[in-house]
């Protein structure tokens, strides 16, 4: 790994900014919580919003250009620890980043993957306080912290008290864990040490231990998403970022992926794969199976971002196997002779494992620079590799499915007892891997957008009744129809089609507050109620004809010819099937 070009670091001996030349360099990283100044707050004073700028830059490179007295606290302490330390060298974002030049300030953000991975050690600013407790003569706090519970250090005393909080606790608890930037810094740097108000914390990818724990070979217990980015080619390890960087705050909303950028980056090159406005491209039907139950303001149109991207919406992103945000169908009776009640009840779908998903659609992508070219992406069957078209039924399972159950009931007859039977299989999707001239015209005139071919129909929506066990109040799904339902009747009444992930209630009840609308649903995959498949029980049994299988779709809403995603959702093979749902070239926007 070599440095980015036009790496600057500060030369804590000279005072100065320093331009480095070499592809190697030896120096220190400063993470920290940057209060920049915004519209909306109090303006900073002049020694606090100092930063590299065009305007500064010559003078700043001088011997002694930077004043260190009039240096921001943590920044004042991070110099004089690189000197107690005697490393020469300091990288800070705000200092070593030309802040109003476009150019160059992307060029560095996207490579912070290099810029913390190749620091020799990166100062973790936890403290609350102004600067760096124990650096410079600055006091640290020597208050006893009592911590309840499990401490794998010195115990104080017999009863279940120890004195000095646990690494983790002190992390987890500071504001420096809860910002979007300090992601990636994180977990991209090989070597840390968290300096909080009382102690200092080191940890690598080997272990961790507390300032004075002087055990030797006992590393402290502690979590290990605090030891740098270990990846994994899968979409299971890129989840595992998605999800709790999206839990992260930013200040301002554009920073989104730049603040991602570099995890990005790694993935990217772990995984062999671009990355696609925050989605691996290989994984893109797992990556657009997103869904946010807990927390959501709505979409920014104006970062430029496209619906189907995470990244686009203000909100906590979930893709794991039941972590709340699990959804299903409602089911029949189980006789499989329950008119228009189709599927796997009350079971959960999810995209986290190959084997949860099977690809229906050949995807199209808007290139900036090459226009719509086809998806590189891992197209697979429910965990083997896609195949040729007469080995798909030694793999569908449904023909024991059929035989276990005539064996049971020779009466049954199911009306689609395989996938040949649906309207969107494997099959009839190889037909339309293509997709229309009109609808490619579309896509290039919006770069980032999906274009693709697939079933389509326009249903109405309707709240569904909660009845998962561990549905949260603040969520809500609901019930894809093919007519508008009609008030004072039997909601089992009306022509159901499939249902919607768990959605945050009041944005959900805000996006569909009429009854009267319809919106676009389309396939983008194949799926299957994992909970079935988990407990190794012939679950489907009690299912309608179809189970345990789905199609995953999203609801989008249409404007002007183009497609905008609001929700994803599941629906039953048989009931879209039903539907004889027309096969469309769409842009998603």
């Amino acid at each position: 790994m070599v440095a980015p070009p036009s790496l600057r670091l500060i030369d804590t001996q000279l005072n100065k900014i320093v331009q480095w030349t070499t592809p190697d360099a030896d120096y220190v990283a400063l993470s920290y919580c940057w209060t920049a100044t915004t519209p909306t707050t109090t303006p900073l004073a002049p020694e606090d919003d100092i930063q590299l700028q065009l305007d500064n830059i010559e003078r700043l490179s001088e011997d002694n250009g930077l004043d260190i007295k009039s240096l921001p606290p943590v920044l004042a302490d991070a110099i004089q620890l690189c000197r107690d330390i005697n490393k020469r060298y300091l990288w800070v974002d705000r200092l070593c980043i030309i802040q109003d030049d476009p150019k160059s300030k992307h060029s560095q953000i996207t490579a912070m993957d290099r810029i913390y991975h190749m620091a020799d050690l990166t100062i973790v600013a936890l403290s609350s306080k102004p600067g760096l407790p124990g650096v410079s003569s600055r006091p640290k706090d020597t208050t006893p912290d009592i911590l309840y519970g499990l401490w794998d250090g010195p115990f104080e005393s017999s009863i279940g008290l120890a004195y000095g909080p646990a690494a983790d606790r002190a992390i987890k608890s500071s504001k420096w864990d809860t910002r979007g930037w300090t992601f990636q810094e994180r977990k991209l740097s090989r070597r840390l040490v968290f300096i909080d108000d009382q102690r200092a914390y080191f940890s690598c990818y080997n272990g961790a231990k507390w300032e004075h724990d002087t055990r030797v070979g006992a590393d402290t217990v502690h979590d290990s998403s605090t030891s740098g980015l270990q990846v994994e080619p899968s979409f299971v390890a890129y989840a595992c970022c998605a999800i709790p960087y999206s839990m992260r705050e930013l200040s301002f909303r554009s920073d989104i992926l730049l603040a991602f950028a570099g995890v990005g980056n790694v993935l990217s090159s772990r995984m062999g794969t671009e990355m696609l406005y925050g989605i691996p491209e290989r994984y893109l039907l797992q990556g657009l199976l997103w869904r946010s139950d807990n927390f959501i303001v709505g979409r920014d149109e104006s970062l430029g971002i496209p619906s189907w991207s995470w990244a686009s919406w203000d909100g906590i992103v979930d893709y794991g196997p039941g972590f709340r945000a699990t959804f299903g169908v409602r089911g029949s009776t189980g006789s499989g002779t329950t008119p228009n009640l189709y599927g796997p009840g009350l079971r959960y779908f999810r995209g986290y494992y190959p084997s949860d998903v099977g690809n229906l659609v050949t995807f199209w992508y808007s290139d900036r620079a090459n226009g719509v070219r086809k998806v590189v992406e891992n197209r697979s069957w429910f965990g083997f590799d896609y195949m040729d078209d007469d080995e798909f039924g030694d793999y569908l399972v449904e023909e024991w499915m059929r035989e276990e159950r005539l064996a049971e009931n020779e009466e049954w007859e199911p009306r689609a007892h395989s996938w040949r039977g649906c309207w969107h299989n494997p099959w009839k999707a190889r037909q339309y891997e293509g997709i229309s001239d009109e609808a490619r015209v579309k896509g290039e005139r919006i770069p980032g957008s999906l274009v693709f071919t697939t079933t389509c129909a326009s249903l109405w929506l309707y709240p569904a009744e909660q009845t998962l066990f561990n549905t949260p109040a603040t969520a809500v799904c609901f019930d894809m129809m093919t007519s508008a339902p009609k008030p004072d009747t039997d909601i089992d009444k009306h022509p159901f089609v499939g249902r919607t992930m768990l959605m945050e209630k009041q944005w959900a009840e805000r996006i569909f507050d009429d009854p009267s609308r319809t919106y676009r649903v389309v396939v983008i995959g194949a799926g299957v109620a994992w909970d079935v498949r988990s407990h190794g029980q012939p679950g489907w049994k009690d299912f309608a004809p179809g189970a345990p299988w789905g199609l995953c779709v999203l609801i989008t809403e249409e404007r002007y010819g183009i497609l905008y995603r609001l929700a994803s959702g599941v629906v039953d093979l048989i009931a879209w099937t039903d539907l004889r749902p027309s096969w469309e070239s769409v842009v998603l926007a």
